[in-house]
């Protein structure tokens, strides 16, 4: 290679690198101006929610603490809310059951000793029966409003309740376990939806947690009661 071409092939490297350098800077930049518009966003965000709790806030009587249990109407409004807030605990209460159900010989013998998937499918149904719901039970919450689509859901776990209890054999069983999954998806779809809007807003958030985590307090429920019944 000639010491010109060498040269040459030289600065077009030094060009090449400083191209990619300016690329880089340019990146971060870009990178860096959208964080700060995201975080601008994300706090223009929260002082709008800060604001507007501050005017409901404005608009609410002054009850003075623990209200609730003052006012007559507001004990009664919390005591349904937070019975409304309890319907998740249907699908815990279920996957617990049916774990204690399998470690029973007697209920294996009725059920005719299933095995391996077919007895898998026992613990499946709920679950299978609450995929049934997607695309459907939030298009009911939206078209009946949140008290119809409830009390469908609630009786459709009726249905099921009756058919596990009153199963003569497997095939019995696991449409039940179907039906209870399907009603349960159902009802906390109107459920949590319904407990935001019927809150009282300062107690809002309290009744929301306990509506998120319902399912633990039926699972925690069955548990127990299978350790005192089987252990």
């Amino acid at each position: 290679m000639l010491p010109t071409q060498l040269k040459d092939h030289t600065m077009s490297d030094d060009e090449h690198e400083k191209q990619q350098t300016i690329e880089h800077h340019h990146e971060s930049s870009q990178t860096q101006k959208t964080a700060y518009k995201l975080q601008s966003h994300s706090n223009s965000i929260e002082d709008l929610e800060s604001s507007e709790n501050t005017k409901i806030q404005q608009f609410l009587p002054d009850y003075g603490k623990y209200a609730f249990i003052k006012n007559p109407f507001l004990l009664k409004l919390t005591i349904i809310v937070i019975l409304i807030s309890l319907s998740n605990t249907v699908s815990g209460y279920v996957t617990g059951l049916m774990n204690i159900c399998q470690m029973q010989s007697a209920f294996l013998q009725y059920t005719g000793n299933p095995t391996g998937a077919v007895l898998g499918a026992i613990n499946t149904a709920p679950s299978l029966g609450g995929l049934l719901t997607l695309g459907i039970s939030s298009h009911l919450s939206d078209y009946f409003g949140r008290r119809i689509p409830l009390i469908i859901a609630d009786t459709i776990v009726l249905i099921g309740v009756v058919l596990q209890s009153c199963a003569q054999n497997y095939t019995m069983f696991l449409i039940g376990g179907l039906f209870i999954g399907f009603g349960g998806s159902t009802g906390t779809v109107a459920a949590t939806s319904l407990v935001s809007e019927l809150s009282y807003p300062p107690y809002r958030q309290v009744m929301s947690v306990i509506c998120s985590t319902s399912w633990f307090i039926g699972a925690n429920f069955s548990c127990w009661l299978g350790y005192v019944h089987v252990g």
